[in-house]
């Protein structure tokens, strides 16, 4: 997801908007099982936090614990590492996101994600329109 949430520093809009928008997969499994986990964080307590400078950073076994008590879970502590390890992801992919043209993390390489082809048309399209719509030189 936090691939998914980056948006490289020239962009206007999050990958995830841009995917929807050239309607190209996420490349997002379907969740069989620990779909809990995914509410907890995208509901409840947040893929991660930000410290003072805005920087973002896992939750803190603080943090956990006491989504843990304010929503009664008793989480086992598998669960409660889980979440960390969930929230600590998010950030190396919002991080790895950061950069255009990079592979999704769903993908094994440039040629297996639409999102790659979505940005390669898109900066095909701005050459094009910057140079009138003529696709060759003229002499």
């Amino acid at each position: 997801m936090g691939f998914l949430h980056s948006k490289p520093d020239d962009w206007k809009t999050s990958r995830a908007a841009l995917y929807a928008k050239g309607g190209v997969s996420n490349g997002l499994p379907e969740i069989e099982a620990g779909e809990y986990f995914i509410e907890w964080l995208a509901h409840d307590l947040g893929w991660c936090d930000q410290d003072g400078m805005g920087n973002l950073r896992a939750h803190s076994w603080l943090e956990i614990d006491a989504m843990d008590r304010q929503l009664g879970l008793r989480l086992e502590p598998d669960e409660a590492r889980m979440i960390r390890t969930m929230s600590n992801a998010y950030i190396d992919g919002h991080h790895h996101g950061k950069e255009a043209m990079v592979v999704a993390p769903a993908y094994d390489d440039r040629d297996d994600d639409p999102g790659i082809a979505l940005e390669r048309r898109i900066v095909s399209e701005k050459i094009k329109a910057g140079m009138g719509g003529k696709n060759k030189p003229t002499t």
